[in-house]
């Protein structure tokens, strides 16, 4: 009976090539703070979930929208579409990941605030809002301005 060949082992990397970032995290070396995580990365995806929530809540589902979990109106979703551009923006232009995240941050923080006491008929400023929201507001806030504060802006190999 003849073997097999020998197996030759092959890379992820020897396939399709990888950044020299993406390759050192492949060695199993301890990655250090901010390697991965920084305040870019945190910006861009904060940016692109803000803009998918506000594009989904001009479709009827479950989650957002007149009848969604979280209540939105138009201008709700309008929110959600800014707060995307401006971390997109903090990201890849000169205002700076952690600034553009420290100001959306604080304006959830203050958004989540006024909610608990400022809403009349479901709506603050004209802007939809239900119980939900308002935790939600709280939980965006924390994690935002902590993204914003606690992590690097680049990470260390850049």
């Amino acid at each position: 009976m003849l073997s097999p060949p020998p197996r030759r082992l092959v890379r992820i990397y020897d396939i399709a090539p990888l950044s020299e970032s993406a390759k050192r995290a492949h060695t199993g070396r301890i990655i250090s703070k901010g390697e991965i995580m920084n305040a870019r990365n945190a910006a861009i995806l904060f940016g692109v979930v803000f803009l998918l929530v506000g594009a989904l809540g001009y479709v009827s589902n479950p989650i957002v929208g007149a009848d969604g979990i979280f209540l939105t109106n138009s201008l709700h979703n309008i929110v959600h579409l800014a707060s995307g551009v401006l971390l997109l923006a903090g990201a890849f232009a000169g205002l700076g990941s952690s600034t553009a995240l420290k100001i959306v941050g604080v304006i959830y923080g203050l958004v989540a605030v006024c909610g608990f006491f400022m809403v009349m008929d479901g709506q603050m400023f004209g802007v939809a809002i239900n119980e939900a929201d308002k935790w939600l507001h709280v939980g965006l806030a924390a994690a935002i301005l902590a993204a914003g504060f606690l992590l690097p802006e680049n990470s260390a190999g850049a």
